[in-house]
């Protein structure tokens, strides 16, 4: 066995405490660097992002485990789980307040179908022409192009259906400025 300086005051120790005797005390001094870089986790500027984003262990509200499939969904849509929107959807139906909720709710569903709607159709207008590639001949690489124009008829109705939503979505935002007023 090799022979240290440590393993000798260990085992001088040792006998003492079998004679009943204190062991001699040490003392150790540690010295800090203060220069010295922190090391560990950094932190990085998604982490913030990242935060708002992940689903926590525990509901903010109720402080239960969120482990459920639908707390994920419920987590993203209110912020809190399954089981507290239940319980807040319960408290609405019996202060006779769900159904002002539910129509506002499709209202504003609703409206945005509608606005998703315009924008794809002001959109498909603003292309004056596009083309379709159709493969004839897979191997031999040839291919056919046809070249679409819109015409007349087809930009009509296109801007008859602007002007249909668009009316539409002012009858939706009316209707939601009605219910919020009663509120």
């Amino acid at each position: 066995m090799a022979y240290s300086r440590e393993s000798e005051r260990q085992n001088d120790a040792l006998g003492d405490l079998l004679k009943g005797q204190t062991p001699e005390k040490r003392i150790f001094v540690s010295m800090n660097d203060e220069k010295a870089k922190p090391h560990g986790d950094i932190k990085s500027e998604l982490t913030d992002i990242m935060k708002d984003v992940r689903m926590p262990w525990f509901c903010p509200k109720c402080d239960k485990v969120m482990k459920k499939q639908l707390d994920n969904k419920f987590w993203r849509l209110f912020n809190y789980c399954f089981d507290c929107r239940i319980d807040e959807e319960h408290k609405m139906r019996t202060d006779g307040t769900f159904d002002d909720y539910e129509l506002e709710r499709y209202l504003q569903n609703k409206k945005s179908i509608i606005f998703d709607q315009l924008q794809s159709i002001t959109e498909w207008k603003e292309t004056t022409e596009f083309s379709y590639v159709e493969p004839i001949n897979v191997e031999g690489g040839s291919v056919h192009i046809e070249t679409y124009k819109k015409s007349d008829k087809i930009l009509n109705e296109a801007e008859e259906a602007i002007i249909q939503l668009q009316s539409a979505m002012t009858e939706i935002e009316s209707k939601l400025k009605e219910l919020n007023s009663v509120k």
